[in-house]
């Protein structure tokens, strides 16, 4: 790392006399966002201020980085953070000189910004609850931070057409999306072994592609000749003068999908016979708690290896762990919450805490930073909905969290929806999606409807699908229509979207609502699937006459 932090530093200097270039307006917004992207950085929409996105390295915050963003926002004077949907985090508001020296101590002590925007490989995504979830194949966490660690080494020397996207899940619920990203490793245990299914060239904003399957399972070891293959690929074959359609699912469409498998083999051949790339699962590339080592949970997946000792399944038998059982009365909870997660490992827990919007306050990250700091073997992990979750408690560390957390956001799926960073900060933005999601949270309460009723909303403040909005049960996309010979805000609404090995679909496009309608709209289709006493989904399908009939009197 000594030599990537080393050039990494030597480009702050030309990045921060760029950006001054850019204040006095001697280059241009889109000059200057080609550059910075790549540091990291973009302008807000003001010109004047700016954000830096930090890489979390699968969404896995250590304590000494969450410090360290806590220091710089308490710093700089943030009122809070963004988590992002890609498991990163973000700081607005920034003057490019306090952005420089935050990149620059952000290096010095392991955070990196560096190609977490531009045409580079993004943070590597995994399922947020992989290595504790009881129904998953095995943990995918050490081959995600692995793949980030060799996209990272080399971070500065890319020259993709676009960015690169790659996906690891756990399970079938896919949660961290690799049925839609282009380069996605879902795990399946055969045979009591860790192998993963491929999916490849899918991709969401404009022209959205499900990804398409590659045809062999592969072994776990094999990755990164699968992320070097990809990545030669995209290289090679991407469109580097239309940047509209410098993605991989734009190769795919082009060659057909028949014809893009057997290209990406060409390139995975040449891959393995040129370099040595296999992955040592007996690396420890995460720290695995002591609080781990205990057998897992017994109507869940038993096969969770040791990083330490693949051979050994679901732990050791040392006293620890005995007295850990001894005491399991004591360490283990009766309340029922949605928040609250029972882990695979006997006796231990995972909380959710998803601010509005992702906006994460300062005085309640300083909360989580205090609350969990003399916890033993607290691990927390963002996730791709714009929350995080506090991993390995014990009941009673499960109740005191779950109380002193319970401010932050809300309980049901639509106080846990996402939003984009949306307009007045976003350059590319259309519509203020942050203050669309918090008129239609205060809408509900208002009206004091605290039914589950509605699914998770994703909102976009425009095409690029920075919300997910086409993957979800109820997606709005932000732009500006010309109605009555007057330019109004309004959001597309799409509906049916889903996400999950075997039932990934993109929703489908039901027209325009009014930006301002918006809260109205979905309060009264809560009502309806509140009446109808049957799942959201099952509510569209079965009275689609009335459901079409009600959405015809929003759309404009």
């Amino acid at each position: 790392m000594k030599k990537l932090n080393e050039v990494l530093l030597s480009e702050i200097d030309e990045f921060r006399s760029l950006g001054h270039k850019f204040l006095k307006g001697e280059v241009s917004k889109m000059d200057f966002k080609k550059a910075s992207g790549g540091m990291g950085v973009y302008a807000h929409r003001n010109g004047k201020e700016f954000m830096i996105r930090f890489r979390i390295p699968s969404g896995i915050a250590s304590r000494e980085n969450l410090k360290l963003i806590y220091d710089f926002a308490n710093r700089y004077n943030l009122k809070g953070i963004h988590l992002t949907t890609r498991q990163a985090v973000q700081l607005h508001g920034i003057s490019i000189d306090d952005i420089c020296d935050a990149m620059k101590e952000g290096i010095e002590k392991g955070l990196y910004s560096r190609g977490s925007g531009g045409n580079f490989p993004r943070n590597v995504a995994v399922s947020p609850l992989s290595g504790v979830e009881k129904e998953e194949a095995f943990d995918v966490s050490p081959y995600a931070l692995a793949v980030g660690q060799h996209f990272l080494k080399k971070i500065y020397l890319y020259k993709l057409p676009r960015k690169l996207k790659v996906s690891f899940s756990n399970n079938n619920d896919d949660l961290s999306h690799v049925t839609v990203v282009d380069l996605g490793f879902l795990a399946v245990k055969k045979n009591e072994k860790d192998y993963f299914k491929v999916y490849l060239g899918g991709g969401l904003g404009r022209n959205p592609k499900l990804s398409a399957e590659f045809p062999e399972l592969i072994e776990s070891k094999d990755v990164l000749y699968h992320i070097e293959a990809m990545t030669e690929l995209f290289i090679n074959e991407g469109d580097y003068n239309n940047s509209g359609k410098a993605r991989i699912r734009y190769i795919m469409e082009r060659m057909g999908k028949e014809e893009f498998v057997n290209c990406y083999k060409s390139y995975l051949e040449k891959v393995k016979a040129n370099e040595n790339l296999e992955i040592d699962i007996k690396e420890k590339f995460y720290p695995m708690t002591s609080r781990c080592n205990i057998p897992p949970y017994k109507g869940g997946d038993n096969s969770h290896t040791s990083l330490d000792n693949p051979s050994k399944l679901g732990g050791s038998t040392n006293s620890n762990q005995v007295r850990f059982i001894d005491n399991r009365k004591e360490i283990e909870t009766a309340i029922e919450n949605p928040r609250l997660v029972s882990q695979k490992q006997f006796g231990l827990y995972s909380i959710y805490i998803h601010p509005v919007g992702g906006q994460l306050s300062l005085k309640d990250l300083k909360l989580i930073l205090e609350e969990t700091e003399n916890i033993e073997d607290v691990e927390i992990r963002l996730s791709l909905t714009e929350g995080l979750y506090i991993r390995n408690l014990n009941g009673k560390e499960a109740e005191i969290l779950l109380e002193k957390t319970k401010h932050i956001g809300g309980v049901t799926r639509l106080e846990h929806s996402v939003s984009c960073i949306g307009v007045p900060i976003c350059q590319m933005g259309v519509l203020e999606t942050q203050r669309t999601l918090k008129e239609i949270v205060d809408y509900f309460k208002r009206n004091n409807f605290t039914k589950d009723v509605l699914p998770q909303i994703h909102i976009s403040g425009c095409p690029n699908s920075c919300g997910v909005h086409e993957i979800g049960k109820i997606g709005l996309c932000g732009k500006m229509k010309k109605i009555n010979g007057e330019l109004r805000n309004v959001f597309e609404l799409h509906l049916e979207g889903d996400l999950g090995v075997g039932k990934t679909k993109l929703a489908k496009y039901y027209g325009d609502i009014l930006q301002e309608k918006i809260p109205e709209f979905l309060y009264e289709l809560a009502i309806i699937v509140d009446d109808s006493n049957e799942e959201f989904s099952k509510c569209i399908e079965r009275n689609e006459e009335q459901i079409n009939k009600f959405i015809q009197k929003y759309i404009v």
